[in-house]
């Protein structure tokens, strides 16, 4: 069996997000600005080092054709995603904590 070539798509870089990346298994998909998912393969990550992408990261690519359809290309991270806060990161307020010292403190 022949793999079918990816072709590449004319026109300028599009932009979009990243939906899921696996980094073990070295895929995921992106979902475009216009609202149409990606697969992505780290071969085609632009970066130094490891190749990987983050959920929430802001992507920009080239858009081809793979064996089972649209695939982006030349893929660029344009901004990280924000990471969420740690769980139970700041708990309690300021002021709880200072009264929790002072007691502690008294005893």
């Amino acid at each position: 069996h022949f793999k079918k070539p990816i072709t590449y798509e004319e026109g300028t870089r599009r932009d979009g997000t990243v939906k899921w990346f696996n980094s073990n298994k070295g895929f995921g998909f992106i979902e475009q600005d216009t609202g149409d998912d990606l697969f992505v393969h780290q071969s085609e990550i632009r970066q130094a080092g490891f190749r990987f992408l983050n959920q929430g990261d802001r992507v920009e690519f080239e858009v081809g054709t793979g064996k089972k359809g649209p695939v982006a290309l030349k893929v660029t991270r344009t901004q990280a995603a924000v990471p969420e806060k740690y769980p139970n990161f700041n708990e309690e307020p300021e002021e709880a904590l200072i009264n929790k010292i002072s007691k502690t403190q008294l005893n």
